[in-house]
């Protein structure tokens, strides 16, 4: 332990201190920089439907209401199944790595077919996680009080 400690303070006979405190920043930027951007990436609706058993999902999104609608606002993925917050995000993130798991490593998903069989079960646990966080994202863009509860499906209100 005294031996690494050592080492730690005292520069190294091939670097200076000014490159080893270079190097250091260059790899906190990159610490800081690079996490964010494979958020960034990771929560495009593109990524999000760049596997091929995500594609029926994606051309019935593209019939529904938060795609096209008279106001022109459009919901993308992360909108509804990422949550704003950063221990949301980051819970969320890790849970949607099992699904990269299932699709390549498990191959339990990585078919149309697969899929579909096992949609009704991904669906609720979706479902569950909504309600468990009490619809934050769908409460991120819905005001319940600007609603017109009149014009709304029965089941909606």
């Amino acid at each position: 332990m005294r031996k690494l400690w050592n080492a730690l303070r005292r520069p190294s006979a091939r670097w200076s201190v000014l490159a080893l405190v270079a190097i250091g920043i260059v790899i906190g930027i990159a610490l800081i920089v690079l996490p964010h951007v494979g958020i960034k990436v990771t929560s495009t609706t593109e990524f999000c439907v760049s596997c091929h058993s995500m594609q029926p999902v994606y051309e019935e999104y593209k019939q529904s209401v938060h795609f096209q609608n008279a106001s022109g606002v459009r919901a993308e993925c992360h909108d509804c199944h990422i949550p704003p917050d950063i221990p949301g995000m980051v819970k969320r993130k890790l849970e949607a790595s099992n699904d990269i798991y299932q699709t390549f490593i498990a191959h339990s998903i990585d078919t149309p077919e697969k899929f579909e069989a096992k949609r009704a079960e991904l669906a609720e646990r979706e479902w569950a996680r909504m309600k468990e966080n009490n619809s934050a994202t769908c409460r991120s863009c819905h005001n319940y009080d600007a609603m017109d509860h009149a014009k709304q499906h029965p089941e909606a209100a």
